[in-house]
């Protein structure tokens, strides 16, 4: 008998399901919405319970509610909460051993915490976000159900409450992995235009059949996993594969977006929930200056301040990755910003001087210098408070592999604080254009568009490609 770890995070769509040596995991999450607040057992399990795993999934049950930020809390209100998790017999698996992460909160150690029967004590150190990690073993046969929940609540002050992190089961496996995968875990299509459709892989001999989560963006033939757009929106394809005398069922999946190549669907996006530093973003000093002003916030995302005790003068520029956008047209960039402290010797300077130091620059990929293709919107008056940018035009470099940036400057007398958030670079599908090229001597070519070449343009707006160079004119 093979022995793993089956393990499934939270919403997220894998590549290849039950593999050896790999876990599958109930993970209650927390709700950045939340705010702290309670609410309840239907919206938990819809938004931070894991659902949809052929071999484990989560059923709540009395008094269960959830935390945005400790995860899923058991008992409340001098009651005995408790959460059921129902494990689906397959036929070649056999769990034995859980691992649960659970925490405490008011009083932890006088809780008593239940797991299928058994009582199980917490100590004190394991309070709010510090888990403790209990192993129930000797599991011989398959489980229908697992039940937990706080005992012996009298009251809400004096006796705690219990948190729930993760929940984790150990199999044996007298069959052997599929090994089932797609070649990727996303994929955008365009309404109207053809797509390749995914195929699953696998070593089983297995009957492989496909499903489509939302048929109203696409439907999927359940044989040969050939797509059918239908609408924008998004859908998870899974492939399942049949149980044989060798090999158990398993499954994979991929998230599939479709979008309408003829609006502007966004193309890359960062904000503060992105990442824990300013990855994917560097900062680039401009000219000789040494003061670094750019950090990131996790409450408030990109942050550029020069002011650390005093002013410091500086120019420096939060620059992106770089970008393929060798196949889009009409680029445009948003952003939220908040920008504040502008004191120029303890005063604060006119709003409508504040777009003179905040400025976004772009650069096509692998060049040295930096063009600049706006100046931030000046707010409505100095706070803490963020709003929207206007609308950048990044259309100049259309179909190119660019970077932007967000260019800070500072002063000796006046450092202020510019907050930066929810970058999103949009753009529509391009129409060839951008593999068209002209050699740079010769005259312009112009393309109307919807990409069509046009000898002899008249008035409007058109595509005009000279050498590897495309940009918009108005005739």
């Amino acid at each position: 008998m093979k022995k793993f770890l089956l393990s499934m995070a939270v919403l997220a769509v894998g590549a290849s399901a039950m593999a050896a040596e790999t876990s599958y995991t109930i993970e209650f999450k927390t709700r950045a919405d939340n705010n702290g607040a309670n609410f309840t057992t239907e919206t938990a399990l819809a938004d931070v319970a894991s659902s949809g795993s052929d071999y484990l999934s989560a059923i709540a049950s009395t008094d269960l509610c959830a935390n945005g930020m400790y995860g899923l809390k058991v008992g409340q209100n001098k009651k005995n909460g408790s959460i059921e998790l129902t494990l689906s017999d397959k036929g070649k698996v056999t769990p034995t051993k859980v691992e649960l992460k659970v925490s405490a909160n008011k009083n932890p150690a006088g809780l008593e915490f239940q797991f299928n029967g058994t009582a199980y004590a917490l100590e004190s150190s394991n309070k709010n976000d510090t888990y403790a990690t209990i192993e129930v073993n000797g599991y011989t046969a398959p489980i229908s159900s697992l039940t937990f929940a706080r005992a012996n609540a009298t009251s809400n002050t004096t006796e705690g409450f219990i948190y729930v992190k993760s929940v984790t089961v150990y199999y044996e496996a007298d069959g052997q992995d599929p090994e089932i995968s797609f070649p990727q875990l996303e994929y955008t299509a365009h309404l109207g235009q053809a797509f390749e459709s995914p195929k699953a892989t696998t070593v089983s001999d297995g009957a492989v059949t496909y499903s489509s989560s939302n048929e109203e963006a696409a439907t999927v033939n359940a044989e040969t996993g050939e797509l059918t757009l239908v609408a924008v929106g998004t859908t998870t394809i899974t492939a399942t594969v049949a149980e044989t005398s060798t090999y158990f069922s398993s499954y994979a999946s991929y998230e599939l977006t479709v979008v309408d190549p003829n609006a502007l669907n966004p193309v890359w996006s960062w904000d503060k929930n992105t990442t824990n530093s300013m990855d994917p973003f560097t900062s680039e000093l401009v000219g000789d200056y040494t003061f670094n002003p750019w950090s990131y916030d996790n409450r408030y995302g990109l942050k550029g301040s020069a002011y650390k005790g005093a002013a410091n003068e500086t120019v420096a520029i939060a620059a992106s990755p770089v970008i393929d956008l060798s196949n889009h047209m009409d680029l445009v960039l948003n952003f939220r910003q908040a920008a504040n402290q502008y004191k120029d010797n303890g005063e604060l300077i006119e709003v409508s001087e504040f777009p003179n130091y905040a400025i976004i620059v772009a650069r096509v990929a692998g060049a040295e210098e930096w063009t600049e293709v706006a100046k931030a919107t000046a707010p409505a008056s100095f706070s803490w408070n963020f709003y929207d940018n206007e609308e950048i035009d990044l259309s100049a470099y259309n179909n190119k592999k660019i970077q932007f940036g967000f260019k800070y400057i500072s002063t000796a007398t006046m450092a202020g604080t510019w907050e930066i958030d929810n970058i999103v670079v949009s753009g529509k599908v391009g129409t060839g254009v951008a593999q068209i090229t002209v050699d740079e001597n010769v005259a312009p070519v112009y393309y109307n568009m919807q990409g069509v070449r046009v000898a002899n343009p008249e008035k409007g707006l058109y595509i005009e490609v000279r050498g590897n160079k495309s940009r918009k004119v108005i005739f």
